[in-house]
């Protein structure tokens, strides 16, 4: 997903049985949370309106990971290409690959 959000923080205004996101533009609210009628457990409310504004938060800290994780996979794969480039004589013990292989295979999102 490349979409632009709205830049945060957001501020949350709460309401009788809703709450509102608004960005600090002062533009307005980007959403009205209408709180389950059914629900009485107010923390639950509360907790649901919270993760709805840290979106722009959680937002930037996937895309720090993500940029960590990159770098990580690059390092681990070319760990892997020198180890498999020594002899077999100066090579470490097989059981190093099938662990690092593993962990290049999770960083790239596969099971390979």
């Amino acid at each position: 997903m490349n979409a632009k959000h709205t830049p945060g923080p957001y501020a949350i205004e709460w309401g009788d049985g809703w709450a509102k996101i608004t960005p600090p533009d002062g533009h307005g609210p980007i959403a009205k949370l209408t709180l389950r009628p059914t629900n009485n457990n107010v923390s639950e409310k509360e907790a649901n309106a919270c993760l709805f504004a840290a979106a722009p938060e959680t937002a930037a800290e996937r895309d720090r990971l993500k940029a960590i994780n990159a770098e990580l996979l690059s390092v681990a794969m070319g760990a892997q290409g020198y180890l498999r480039s020594l002899p077999a004589s100066h090579r470490p013990d097989d059981k190093w690959f099938e662990p690092l292989s593993a962990a290049i295979a999770k960083a790239r999102g596969s099971d390979q």
